[in-house]
């Protein structure tokens, strides 16, 4: 029964230019997954040309109807190798989405062995750390070579595999990823409140990269001058925080009170940059005090002037309709 359920699969992927399923019924995924656990060259042949799906396939753990199957497409050394061979090509050439995806499943995969990094033993310790060796040195490789601008999540999935592996693996070349991010967090540091509408997106994924970096690779932070380039306009992101909640708005409508709790709201990203640089602490934990106050009394003001409408009434009129009560007075 699973062999003809495997080959109907394969049967379906011939027949499709470009196959891919973004559903499967668990039990025809079961029964596929039993056969190909049962046949050595299946899941050889599975394992060599899966993409990133079934590479998440192969590492999972814990899947089968009871919950207690584990790795059952990696039984033998083989199978390993051959999984192994087939992340470092995807590695090489699959888009920056696809090869996150693998790496996340790598990452999760050398956690779940025993719940924390370098603790793991056995062969599956042995094979996940060279896997994750392969992949860290391939992709740090192309990220140099392409200058690339890594995405945050992606660096930061990337420093905690290497925190499982010994020796500590370098980081990759990262001044084109700061100088991007800290452009991007400058244009929202020093925005002109009458002209711009305030977003702290971009400062929120700058602090991310920073305290990656501080974590990772504290030199690079020497080299790029940090804080003392950010000072400034940090100082000028500050100022233009306090006389926007020093100041008072003519709020006439609901959107109006709305739209000042949100601008408030993003305001409140001044306490991560207090974090991250110490000599502003002082000065973000006051002013952040001060929005908060500020957001909860325009909060107060907005309820009272705009009151939700009360639905909990005895009035079974319908909206825009007529009494029933008024209807079965007569009767």
């Amino acid at each position: 029964m699973s062999e003809v359920l495997t080959r109907r699969v394969y049967d379906i992927r011939e027949a499709r230019k470009n196959p891919h399923y973004d559903w499967m019924h668990p039990s025809w995924r079961d029964l596929v997954i039993d056969h190909l656990a049962s046949s050595p060259k299946a899941r050889i042949d599975f394992l060599r040309c899966c993409g990133r799906h079934g590479i998440q396939l192969a590492l999972s753990k814990g899947g089968g109807a009871q919950g207690k199957r584990y790795r059952p497409l990696l039984v033998t050394q083989e199978d390993w190798q051959t999984l192994q061979e087939n992340i470092k090509a995807r590695t090489s050439n699959e888009t920056e989405e696809a090869v996150h995806a693998i790496l996340s499943s790598i990452q999760e995969a050398i956690l779940h062995e025993t719940g924390s990094p370098g603790e793991a033993t056995g062969p599956s310790k042995e094979n996940l750390h060279s896997i994750a060796q392969d992949i860290t040195s391939i992709l740090r490789t192309r990220w140099d070579k392409e200058n690339t601008v890594i995405p945050i999540e992606m660096l930061l999935t990337y420093c905690r595999i290497t925190e499982a592996l010994d020796p500590l693996p370098p980081m990759p070349r990262l001044i084109p990823t700061w100088e991007t991010y800290w452009e991007a967090a400058l244009e929202e540091l020093t925005f002109n409140h009458a002209e711009t509408a305030l977003s702290t997106y971009s400062i929120g994924k700058w602090i991310d990269l920073a305290e990656c970096i501080s974590r990772s690779e504290p030199r690079m932070l020497t080299q790029v001058k940090f804080p003392a380039c950010s000072l400034e306009a940090v100082q000028h992101f500050l100022k233009t925080a306090s006389e926007f909640v020093e100041g008072e708005a003519v709020l006439r409508t609901k959107s109006d009170y709305e739209s000042e709790i949100e601008l408030l709201s993003e305001f409140k990203i001044i306490t991560r940059l207090g974090e991250l640089i110490p000599s502003f602490t002082d000065q973000t934990e006051g002013l952040s005090d001060e929005i908060d106050s500020k957001r909860s009394r325009l909060e107060d003001e907005l309820n009272e002037s705009f009151p939700e409408p009360d639905y909990s009434g005895d009035d079974t009129r319908p909206s825009g309709g007529i009494s029933i009560e008024e209807i079965l007075s007569d009767l």
